[in-house]
């Protein structure tokens, strides 16, 4: 019981919040390989097809109402609803005096979807054979850049917010915010049928990969906040010594 009490107290965060960006890391790294090296292609095309048999259909000519759900949120991940959100989060902060908390969501923003170029391009994996917005996507697929980026700034903001210490009700809704958005998007993926399963499972991975890196740096610039001053020299030169209260002084 006592073990199961530290998990859910804040001091074990911060003392294991390095293995966070470690653990994310290591299996978006791991997933990676095994994708290139054509592993889970097979593993893939079943979970998508099951999928497909019981959540989406792949056929374009079925279910016409659902695909235009499923298209308005996949849209939430797209680059006119993430370039909104990044600038006016980045504008909040900067208006709210939170510089260092700014440069570190754009830092976010910015390498995140260097990565996922980076990682397109190395593994260069091709999409689905067919899917419903084939004509709107680009051939790679791996890993989803939508997943990763919803992932990433919703899951940022998110992050930014708790740690500011805003009001609980606050720091709940933006975390149910982003996981909804984060975990929609990548099923809208699914269901649109241009990502394989493991696209969308890396682009969560990439996308938490560099929310607890934020993480880090966070619990790194609020303990640095907590270190008190040293006291300044006295003008003579040598450090003021303060007596102990109650001690008897000739």
């Amino acid at each position: 019981m006592h073990w199961f009490e530290s998990l859910k107290g804040p001091a074990f965060w911060r003392r294991h919040s390095i293995h966070l960006p470690i653990l994310a890391g290591s299996a978006f790294l791991l997933l990676a390989i095994l994708t290139a090296g054509g592993f889970v292609d097979s593993t893939d095309q079943f979970l998508l097809t099951i999928f497909h048999a019981y959540v989406g259909e792949a056929d374009p000519s079925a279910h016409i109402w659902s695909r235009d759900i499923m298209r308005d949120v996949t849209s939430l991940g797209g680059y006119p609803t993430l370039l909104l959100v990044s600038i006016g989060a980045f504008l909040v902060l900067l208006e709210s005096g939170k510089r260092w908390e700014a440069f570190l969501f754009a830092v976010v923003a910015i390498g995140n979807q260097t990565s996922i170029e980076i990682v397109k391009s190395l593994v260069n994996r091709v999409r689905p054979e067919y899917g419903l917005d084939m004509a709107l996507t680009l051939p790679r697929g791996f890993p989803s850049g939508h997943t990763a980026e919803t992932t990433a700034i919703f899951g940022t903001v998110a992050l930014i917010v708790t740690a500011l210490g805003t009001s609980s009700e606050l720091r709940i809704l933006s975390c149910t915010v982003a996981i909804l958005i984060s975990f929609g998007v990548g099923i809208s993926r699914l269901y649109l049928n241009v990502h394989w399963p493991s696209d969308v499972l890396a682009g969560w991975l990439l996308g938490g990969l560099w929310i607890a890196l934020a993480w880090v740096l966070l619990q790194i610039r609020m303990q640095q906040a907590t270190i008190p001053p040293p006291h300044p020299p006295t003008k003579s030169g040598a450090l003021e010594i303060t007596p102990c209260p109650g001690a008897d002084l000739p």
